[in-house]
């Protein structure tokens, strides 16, 4: 992996510097997985029907690591989740939570999921499993 910037953008070591990964196994799978992807898509819309976005539960959860140095980049996305009131929650890892803590990652997703799954039969009457 290089390191430094290409393009402009940051690559390589450096990258997973600014992620807030430490030296171990978490940092070392995500060297062997990471590639380009385009910034674009937090610009591209999505076409969904309307006020379908008020029906969807959702969750936000918060990389809040003190190692983590581009925690602050995402904090704007917590803040407003908060001000919707979504379900939010801080784990206390880098940008890669779901690799630096799976088991809690994903208590967090099903605790969420049953949540949701329990909300929709107290109003509707009927369980809904997305």
């Amino acid at each position: 992996m290089q390191k430094g910037k290409a393009g402009g953008c940051l690559q390589g070591e450096s990258l997973l510097d600014l992620w807030g990964l430490q030296d171990g196994a978490a940092r070392e799978y995500v060297r062997t997985c990471v590639c380009d992807f385009s910034l674009r898509c937090f610009e591209q819309k999505i076409r969904l029907p309307l006020n379908a976005a008020a029906t969807i539960q959702k969750a936000f959860i918060a990389a809040v690591s003190q190692n983590y140095p581009a925690r602050f980049v995402f904090e704007r996305f917590g803040d407003r989740a908060r001000r919707e009131a979504w379900d939010y929650h801080e784990l206390s890892t880098g940008h890669d939570c779901h690799v630096e803590v799976p088991d809690s990652f994903v208590s967090l997703l099903l605790a969420d999921d049953v949540r949701s799954a329990t909300e929709c039969e107290v109003h509707s009457g009927a369980r809904l499993i997305s």
